[in-house]
């Protein structure tokens, strides 16, 4: 698990420097216009049986409110239509370890989330120490910024 995050290291605190490091793509003038109405931008890939994926949403509430509630990992059933059930099985200031039922089948995957507050980023990847049935491999995370030019809003 660890060596899955270890491969991120910023080279400071600033948001284009984050962005890099995450290979974040910059969003095209139609993409943003799409935000401002309140869509969502989103992209699939896949190849047989992998894939990969990108989700941008604005969220009109202001940063702090939406790490605290993408950090809320047992409220996860309540707010991601999804997640069926959250058991956290380990929990400390920067890692949170959980195992999730998801979807109406009940599949159970075993999760590390790290936190990261300053830079307002959070990663997750399967928990190597438990099983995973459903899945092999899965890693992603959310990265919250606040766009410039819409105040009050923030970009995950």
């Amino acid at each position: 698990v660890d060596q899955v995050f270890e491969e991120y290291k910023y080279a400071s605190n600033d948001t284009e420097s984050i962005r890099r490091s995450l290979n974040l793509p910059n969003l095209t003038p139609s993409e943003l216009l799409s935000l401002e109405r309140d869509n969502r931008i989103q992209t699939q890939r896949r190849s047989g049986l992998t894939g990969s994926g990108m989700v941008v949403v604005d969220v009109n509430a202001d940063i702090d409110t939406v790490f605290a509630t993408l950090s809320s990992f047992n409220s996860y059933s309540k707010v991601i239509p999804t997640v069926r059930s959250v058991n956290i099985y380990s929990r400390s200031d920067t890692v949170c370890k959980a195992e999730f039922s998801l979807s109406k089948f009940c599949l159970r995957v075993n999760v590390v989330h790290r936190l990261d507050a300053e830079r307002r980023i959070i990663r997750f990847c399967l928990d190597d120490a438990k099983p995973n049935l459903v899945m092999r491999k899965a890693e992603g995370f959310w990265f919250l910024e606040s766009p410039p030019d819409r105040p009050g809003v923030c970009r995950v």
